[in-house]
């Protein structure tokens, strides 16, 4: 419950191009996951904040970031 609240505050400050504020309730989400099973729910939160860190003009570092999930074939679909 709780990772997705921070999930959905951190769409919210991204869509009103408050990124900072975005990248840091995804953060929190991505913490919120440590105590389950579930490694997508990780990933997704990691990705969203690679997402916010490009939007920042952080190009590169986003980027090489999010390359080692490009060969993850354990990912599941949804991510």
């Amino acid at each position: 419950m709780e990772f997705n609240i921070e999930l959905l505050l951190g769409h919210a400050f991204r869509a009103t191009g408050k990124f900072g504020e975005a990248c840091e309730h995804y953060k929190k989400a991505e913490f919120r996951t440590s105590l389950s099973p579930c490694e997508d729910s990780k990933i997704l939160a990691f990705i969203y904040q690679q997402i916010c860190t490009y939007e920042m003009g952080k190009n590169t570092e986003a980027l090489s970031k999010l390359s080692p999930l490009v060969s993850n074939t354990s990912l599941s679909n949804f991510t």
